[in-house]
């Protein structure tokens, strides 16, 4: 008897000291890298999103898939307001936008298994010769440079995409119509490219000798069962009618998006299909329907750029994400649609988030931050250099060069302050977030707006005691090429020339009216005076039309906005010549000092009006 207690007690002994690991072993399986339980999922994601649904958001599609198996699958609102109908993980379908650059990624990436291409060969090897015309730097452009977007390509937002599915062209052509000038040493400057990815893609329609479209359907879809994604889906029974928030609780629907530079942005399909593309990344038996070799899906998912040492951004084309784990994702967003595709490979964990909602970012990324980081975390903080060395006004790198639309980032610049001697404020279109120094000028998102949680960490590059460039996932951030003083004397002079340009056909028809009551002959002698007047007044309008324009829908064919530039040409003409006519007037003839003066600001006015307009690219 006493040897049978004598073992019990040794049982007990035995299983008191390891019950706790095997508890936390199966709790560890079952939970989210942020740590909420499988069992709570469904209560913790319905008061996240309900919380949105109605107010900011119209719909989206939520799964979450551990070791391949779908752990959460749930749709929420309405994939159509006007019919009620509701979403469905399985079958309603929605625009990628950019997640689509993933599976871009992967065809590259089967190309490298087959040895097809080398990720640090000159891509000019693969293109046709002289495929590219607008590159400014001897030094070669390879595939890692597409992959982690640092080619040197500026924006070209025209062409980019359209909402009449006819305006397509091939995906060649697209190239040739949209190509970038190349405004950075390649290598130097991340600033996210659609037109690199669709390169990448061209590619990979070269050598394998498939159109890309055809290629991305034998070599993935298929083999996953991705039965419902395809690119430029066109009236298709079960795609979501995508929206805009015109205000608190209310939606416009809005154009569906359709490319040419297709791989880098024109995949629809459901929540369930894009599941299936992150299953087989996160599982290495499904895996080996995508790669021959399980080693290829290893090497795409290893930090292949890092500007500095302990500081990852890009995993051959997917974008690094600082969670509890390790983290890969990419995010996408079209006309009326965001989405947002998560990897935490370490866990065998990952998260699809679809929305027919434009620039939604609450539920595609702030859900995303709380199923993968505890929302509680704290940073410590290390020493480094004082925080006020830091700040200052910053441009996205991403951002046109060589159009008018660069103004446009001039108004939403980011702007680094600092709160102490480690921590900082930054801010951007309103949207702010505190980061604190971990390392010598490497800042970590301690709080911040949803938009924040791409960009968790940042560095400062600083050279002779200045900030030369900030690091940062999708686009690094550069000092203002022109200095604040500068800016705002433009800004001033422009001010002053459209409110001379606005009144003076008011103040011509007054002058007007008075000549004929008194019966004076005014037009005689400042009638190049009133045509400057009068065609500055018409390129004022013109292009105060092109700006409305493009900020109301940037979906725009270049040839839908050219008439624009042909207009400021043809105004441009007309003070020009009208200049030149006034002054040799008043040379032969006497003027007044009114009519001299008259004379002069017409001259003045048209002469900086126009030198502002070249300055800030209004002719093309």
């Amino acid at each position: 008897m006493k040897y049978t207690i004598t073992i019990l007690t040794a049982v007990l002994l035995f299983l008191s000291i390891f019950s706790t690991p095997l508890v936390l072993a199966e709790t560890l399986d079952d939970t989210t890298p942020s740590g909420v339980s499988f069992e709570d999922l469904d209560i913790f994601i319905n008061e996240y999103v309900d919380e949105y649904i109605g107010e900011t958001l119209t719909g989206a599609s939520v799964i979450l898939l551990k070791n391949g198996e779908v752990v959460f699958s749930k749709g929420y609102g309405l994939a159509d307001m006007d019919n009620g109908k509701e979403v469905d993980p399985d079958t309603t379908l929605m625009e990628w936008g950019s997640v689509s650059k993933v599976v871009t990624w992967i065809a590259v990436m089967q190309l490298v298994e087959e040895g097809k291409i080398d990720l640090n060969e000159d891509i000019s090897t693969y293109l046709p010769d002289s495929f590219l015309t607008k590159l400014s730097y001897s030094e070669p452009i390879t595939m890692y440079h597409l992959m982690h977007h640092t080619a040197g390509f500026e924006e070209y937002l025209f062409d980019l995409g359209y909402s009449d599915p006819t305006e397509i062209v091939s995906l060649k052509e697209g190239l040739i119509k949209t190509e970038p000038n190349q405004v950075y040493p390649p290598g130097e400057v991340v600033a996210y490219s659609n037109y690199s990815t669709a390169l990448a893609g061209y590619i990979v329609e070269l050598l394998s000798g498939q159109s890309f479209d055809e290629y991305v359907k034998d070599h993935i879809f298929e083999p996953l069962g991705m039965d419902t994604t395809e690119y430029n889906v066109v009236n298709h029974e079960e795609m979501a009618k995508g929206y805009v928030q015109t205000g608190p609780g209310q939606f416009q629907e809005y154009q569906p998006f359709f490319m040419s530079l297709y791989p880098a942005g024109a995949l629809s399909g459901s929540a369930m299909d894009l599941a299936k593309l992150a299953s087989a990344l996160t599982n290495q038996e499904e895996a080996l329907t995508l790669f021959k070799d399980i080693e290829t899906l290893n090497t795409f998912l290893t930090t292949s750029y890092s500007p500095v040492e302990g500081f990852a951004i890009n995993a051959h084309g997917l974008w690094e994400y600082k969670g509890n784990y390790r983290g890969l994702g990419h995010g996408g967003n079209t006309d009326a649609f965001s989405a947002n595709f998560h990897l935490v490979p370490e866990q065998q964990f990952s998260i699809v988030i679809l929305t027919n909602q434009a620039g939604e970012i609450d539920v595609s990324i702030g859900l995303i931050e709380a199923l993968v980081t505890e929302m509680d975390h704290s940073i410590d903080s290390n020493e480094g250099f004082e925080a006020s060395s830091v700040e200052g006004t910053y441009l996205s790198g991403r951002r046109t060069h060589n159009s008018f639309i660069n103004l446009y980032y001039y108004l939403i610049p980011l702007k680094v302050t600092s709160l102490n001697d480690n921590e900082i404020n930054v801010s951007l279109a309103g949207m702010n977030a505190t980061y604190v120094q971990t390392q010598p000028y490497l800042y970590e998102m301690v709080t911040g707006a949803p938009f924040y949680h791409t960009m968790k960490e940042i560095y400062f590059h600083v050279e002779n005691g200045h900030v030369s460039k900030i690091s940062a996932p999708i686009s690094d951030y550069l000092p203002l090429p022109q200095s604040k003083a500068s800016l705002y004397i433009q800004a001033v002079l422009f001010v002053i020339c459209s409110v001379y340009f606005l009144l003076s056909p008011f103040v011509l028809i007054v002058r007007w009216i008075v000549s004929k009551i008194r019966r004076e002959k005014v037009f005689k002698t400042v009638k190049w005076s009133t045509f400057i007047q009068l065609s500055g007044f018409g390129m004022l309008v013109n292009t105060i039309v092109l700006i409305i324009r493009m900020l109301s829908n940037f979906s725009r064919s270049y040839s839908d906005i050219k008439v624009h530039f042909i207009i400021n040409y043809l105004f441009t003409g007309l003070i020009t010549l009208s200049i030149i006519l006034l002054s040799i007037y008043a040379v032969r003839n006497t003027l007044t000092k009114g009519q001299k003066f008259r004379s002069l600001i017409s001259i003045v006015m048209a002469i900086m009006f126009l030198l502002l307009l070249m300055t800030w690219s209004f002719y093309q």
